[in-house]
């Protein structure tokens, strides 16, 4: 069924909020834009951010799951595991599509964490970032299943529990990169993690 005139407005109107807030609070922070600056950045009153979000928490939760959409386009680590022809091959490749991911959201890594420092003490926030770590475990656990299925690497560890471990390790380069502008070595983060397999 075709969208109306309003349900397009509406959907403009949503995604064109969305992206004024993402560039505001990737230029100044969460606590230091107001919900005013978005609104002017994107060429909308009030009312409209309000025809859509209760509150500037509620906008940037919807804006976690905006971004997780945006984040699907990211090739599926089933796919890419079938076009290598070696773990080393396939490690390298989804190391790399990782740091330029990071790379395109150094800043909102920032934004990612100062919000849920500030807002952790809510269960139903702790909720919506358990969440999105349950969907990067899986996306990790089917990456290396997908390597275990070669027969690279061996499944006795299990996959979900070698899954935690990289993505704990991808985590403690994000958050070094954030607190100390140190770029991680993709040669030093490949043999990490063939370390951890083997």
């Amino acid at each position: 069924m075709s969208k109306n005139k309003f349900e397009i407005k509406r959907e403009e109107s949503f995604n064109r909020i969305m992206k004024a807030g993402m560039e505001k609070f990737c230029e100044k922070g969460y606590s230091a834009t107001s919900i005013q600056e978005i609104c002017e950045h994107a060429g909308y009153t009030k009312g409209a951010f309000y025809l859509h979000f209760k509150s500037k928490e509620d906008f940037f939760l919807k804006l976690l799951e905006f971004r997780s959409q945006i984040r699907k386009d990211w090739s599926s680590p089933v796919d890419e595991v079938d076009q290598y022809t070696s773990l080393e091959e396939a490690v390298f490749k989804r190391i790399n599509n990782f740091l330029e991911l990071m790379e395109r959201s150094e800043q909102w890594n920032t934004i990612y964490m100062e919000f849920y420092l500030r807002r952790q003490n809510k269960s139903e926030i702790r909720q919506v970032y358990h969440k999105f770590y349950m969907v990067w475990i899986e996306e990790n656990t089917l990456f290396i299943e997908q390597l275990m299925k070669k027969g690279w690497i061996s499944s006795e560890k299990g996959a979900n529990v070698l899954a935690e471990r990289w993505h704990a390790l991808i985590n403690g380069v994000m958050i070094h990169k954030v607190l100390y502008d140190v770029s991680p070595d993709t040669d030093e983060l490949i043999e990490m993690f063939l370390k951890m397999v083997r």
